[in-house]
């Protein structure tokens, strides 16, 4: 049975293997792509979002990858009342690492989804349960649609 780690820690040793398991109530690990030990091509990093509104039915989700052969952002709002959802993907080819992930989910993270679009997310807060932030979006200029309302 895996036990609850509560101070912050680096994620990996010297050698690339994981310091200390566990789950965590807020992110406390701090990672550094470079101590993976196996190639760029096997790296796999990825931050997800999930933001659901009770009140309204609705909850909005957002995925940003970094697979080292591909890169990928998905943003998707499922209507919970009608069980509907509607998806936006873009994809970007061997981004090795390239897209921006911060090294903590604590930490204010921008990364580079795809050629003209960028998505920058700001945290603010002790990174407790209910965590204020802010997120700025910037949508790529052939695709007014998706510029934020």
């Amino acid at each position: 049975m895996q036990h609850e780690v509560t101070q912050r820690q680096q994620l990996l040793d010297r050698a690339g293997h994981i310091l200390q398991e566990g789950w965590a109530r807020h992110p406390i690990w701090e990672y550094d792509r470079r101590a993976i030990a196996s190639g760029p091509l096997r790296i796999k990093e990825w931050d997800y979002y999930y933001i659901i509104s009770h009140e309204h039915q609705v909850c909005l989700t957002v995925t940003v990858s970094d697979l080292g052969y591909l890169g990928l952002t998905a943003v998707c709002l499922v209507d919970l009342k009608a069980g509907t959802a509607v998806q936006q993907d873009a994809m970007r080819i061997l981004p090795l690492g390239r897209t921006g992930l911060s090294k903590s989910s604590a930490d204010a993270s921008s990364a580079s989804l795809i050629r003209d679009w960028r998505s920058t997310y700001r945290h603010r807060g002790t990174g407790g349960s209910s965590p204020s932030g802010q997120r700025d979006s910037a949508c790529p200029p052939e695709r007014p649609d998706l510029r934020p309302m």
